[in-house]
């Protein structure tokens, strides 16, 4: 395996299945809204397993738990208790980061890539950044500020943070939230 990149066992394609239908049965059966973006016009549960396989990639790819749930996320991080993760299909996908997600703080959130079956880690960015250097725009389904990938963050930083995290858990953002810029 290189670094930052996976393929998933059949084991655990068949637990994201079972994760995205179950998740896709809980979103309709309590009329979840679906926003405005590309999913919202699926009636399938394709994007809700390829959200489930690209949270197990990045909790493989980052050594972290993966808790698997059902309906909404307690505290609302996907892996490790720490990231918030997106997915994306396209060689171009940004790390989109909408205004609910800055009402639960400035958390970080990973862009996790899945092409022809690999998982790819593309970069991770604090949703606070995010939002402060790139606009909110509404041109492709809900309101969000999409992060270009060369503008994020790497998987060695991510390591970094992981470890600062586990030596300050219990309140590590005042701490390691960074003062610089990101490129652009």
């Amino acid at each position: 395996m290189m670094r930052g990149i996976i393929r998933l066992t059949d084991t655990q394609l068949r637990i994201c299945k079972w994760v995205g239908e179950s998740r896709y049965a809980e979103s309709q059966r309590n009329r979840r809204d679906p926003g405005r973006g590309p999913s919202s016009m699926a009636a399938d549960a394709r994007y809700h397993v390829r959200g489930a396989e690209c949270e197990c990639a990045a909790a493989a790819i980052l050594n972290v738990f993966w808790p698997a749930y059902v309906g909404a996320p307690d505290g609302g991080d996907d892996v490790g208790g720490i990231f918030g993760v997106r997915s994306t299909d396209r060689d171009d996908g940004r790390l989109i980061v909408k205004p609910r997600d800055l009402q639960k703080g400035n958390r970080p959130f990973v862009l996790i890539g899945k092409l022809s079956g690999t998982f790819s880690f593309l970069g991770w960015e604090w949703a606070g950044v995010i939002s402060e250097h790139w606009p909110l725009l509404t041109d492709y389904g809900d309101a969000a500020h999409f992060c270009p990938q060369r503008a994020l963050r790497s998987l060695d930083e991510a390591f970094d943070l992981i470890s600062r995290i586990d030596r300050e858990w219990t309140d590590p953002a005042p701490s390691i939230i960074p003062d610089q810029e990101p490129p652009r």
